[in-house]
């Protein structure tokens, strides 16, 4: 019936339906015009066709199997070796549904045909029954909703039998617009959605109260490129990947995009709250919110990153980790891996190891603020009670970079209310303000460094920790630092504004910078060392150039204290400091 415009008694239905279909052309692109091919109806009043499956068998490739009535028909499908669209008469918001409930089974089966396309369903699962199961075929579907397809499986080894609770997916393009997966378990991976050996191309997909039992609870994307615009993926479960996985087992290099998407109430035990990037994969975030995941045991309350991943625009809020990470956790584990992050949120996230909002090994930040982070919080009541968890918002293990950063009111059980780093760390143009590093034994209230840090026009205010209220430097640390201001902060022992804990094996040094209003037991701005440390002229003298120290107070030391038995100052300022004891300036 190769016609322009079908009247079936429902004339206006039918010229929705076709309107529909060429709408689903321009989102989804590829869709043959339905007046290329025959379209077979089907009614519940059987006219011409009972039965769904009938029509396919009758049907040739290229065809469009029209299905009338919002009302079920049970069946379980199977397209094989031809190219199909099935299209729903969707009316006040309901569209007929194809249930199944024959395990092993799926309510929609492709296998070698081509090009499928499904739009204006419910996909029903079942027991043992997934929505779609779909072999060496590309899938477009669109308005439609797959659910409560129930699969058992194993835990290890991959296993493609268990996999792919709503969907099930394997060498193909798979694209997806306004797609709900929702209410589906896997015993293995993809409680939601599995692929392998596929191309992801989705907008406007929720994936919800999914759960995969081995990972990637809203989905599992193996050996797989994908692209998501506009998701929402919420309430879902898994070992890892709560939300969803990426992951190639060779490691090989695939793209994630993820694009004004929302990842909200994901739960993983290990890796990834949220979201999990495996190895190998370039993961791009961009304009998107990630807010109250968990990963109960292990890493990375939101995201979860072994690749190369670049954020920006995003809002990352109220995320919980177990271990470190609380928003973000990325490492090398011995493949090439960073992470890129700008323009981004990081609010009240909390952590019970390291990085109270982010754990990584390297990569840069620009133009971010960290807010009301926490890093040693075992029972996430937003109270410190992890003994020596350092980094309250930032915790970085090899190289870090940063530029226009923002830290406000983060906390840390161990060193580094604000950062603790590690390795190299640079910093220009970041801000520190009400951080605390609350243990007595620990250093850094605002910034801790235990590498080789460089750290120009940057400000420290109002933060507060036992040693180095604004920056503690560890032993055989180096600091080289410019154009600072370090006002107004609070240490209960040594050094209100720096710490220096130990003769560095290199010169450190701070040029032109205000060190003014700050306090401490020892050294209201400075403090090097405690007593009994003594200088070894062949490692180098640490220097004070071109500072102006004012109305900083100690019991000794006002402004300077030395407990090395020397130090260099240049060319600097000292007003209105005090001590109630000893050096209301200087005291070594």
């Amino acid at each position: 019936m190769n016609v322009g415009c079908i009247v079936l008694g429902v004339g206006a239905c039918m010229r929705v339906g076709l309107l529909g279909l060429g709408l689903f052309g321009v989102v989804l692109g590829a869709v043959p015009d339905a007046r290329a091919g025959e379209i077979l109806r089907v009614a519940p009043t059987g006219e011409p066709y009972a039965s769904i499956q009938d029509a396919i068998d009758a049907a040739s490739s290229g065809d469009v199997v029209f299905v009338v009535g919002q009302t079920t028909y049970a069946e379980c499908l199977n397209i094989s070796s031809k190219s199909l669209t099935l299209l729903g008469n969707r009316a006040d918001g309901l569209s007929p549904t194809i249930a199944c409930s024959a395990s092993g089974r799926a309510a929609v089966t492709a296998t070698s045909a081509t090009t499928v396309k499904v739009f204006g369903f419910v996909l029903q699962g079942g027991v043992g029954a997934r929505g779609l199961d779909s072999t060496d075929t590309n899938v477009a579907i669109a308005d439609v909703r797959i659910q409560d397809g129930t699969i058992e499986g194993e835990f290890e080894e991959f296993d493609v039998e268990g996999a792919g609770g709503c969907i099930r997916f394997q060498r193909g393009e798979l694209r997806l617009d306004r797609v709900e997966v929702t209410g589906c378990v896997a015993g293995g991976f993809g409680g939601g959605l599995y692929t392998n050996a596929a191309t992801v191309l989705s907008h406007d997909v929720t994936l919800s109260g999914n759960r995969g039992i081995a990972g990637g609870g809203g989905a599992f994307l193996q050996d797989t490129d994908v692209s998501m615009i506009n998701c929402m993926v919420s309430g879902n479960s898994g070992e890892g990947g709560g939300g969803v996985a990426v992951f190639d087992p060779d490691y090989a290099p695939h793209a994630a995009t993820f694009e004004q998407c929302t990842f909200e109430g994901n739960e993983a035990e290990v890796f990834g709250g949220g979201l999990y990037l495996g190895p190998g994969v370039e993961g791009t975030i961009e304009h998107s919110a990630l807010r109250e995941n968990v990963v109960t045991d292990s890493f990375g309350g939101a995201i979860a990153i072994l690749g190369t991943t670049s954020m920006s625009h995003s809002l990352l809020e109220l995320n919980r980790s177990g271990g470190f990470g609380g928003a973000v956790y990325q490492s090398t584990d011995g493949v090439i891996s960073s992470v890129s992050i700008q323009n981004s949120n990081f609010e009240e996230n909390i952590s019970t190891g390291a990085g109270g909002a982010l754990a990584m090994s390297t990569g840069t930040l620009r133009a971010s603020r960290f807010f009301r982070n926490v890093a040693g919080d075992s029972d996430f009541d937003g109270v410190v009670d992890t003994v020596g968890s350092d980094g309250g918002a930032v915790y970085s293990e090899l190289t870090l970079s940063e530029t226009g950063v923002e830290y406000i009111q983060n906390e840390a059980s161990g060193s580094g209310g604000g950062g603790y780093h590690r390795g190299t760390y640079t910093n220009h143009s970041t801000r520190y303000r009400r951080n605390r590093a609350v243990s007595a034994a620990e250093t850094g209230g605002a910034l801790s460094l235990s590498g080789s840090a460089e750290v120009q026009h940057a400000e420290f205010l109002e933060n507060r920790a036992n040693i180095g209220a604004a920056v503690g430097i560890a032993a055989n640390a180096t600091l080289s630092a410019q154009s600072l201001r370090i006002s107004d902060n609070e240490a209960d022992s040594l050094g209100g504004g720096v710490y220096f804990a130990s003769p560095p094996s290199v010169f450190s040094s701070i040029q032109s910078a205000v060190i003014r209003g700050n306090s401490a037991d020892s050294g209201g701005g400075v403090a090097f060392g405690p007593d009994g440390s003594r200088l070894d002229p062949s490692r180098g003298l640490p220097w004070l150039q071109n500072v102006r120290f004012q109305g900083n107070s100690a019991t000794q030391g006002g402004g300077v204290y030395s407990g090395w038995g020397g130090v260099a100052i240049r060319q600097s300022q000292f007003a209105e400091n005090s001590a109630s004891e000893y050096g209301g300036a200087v005291h070594a």
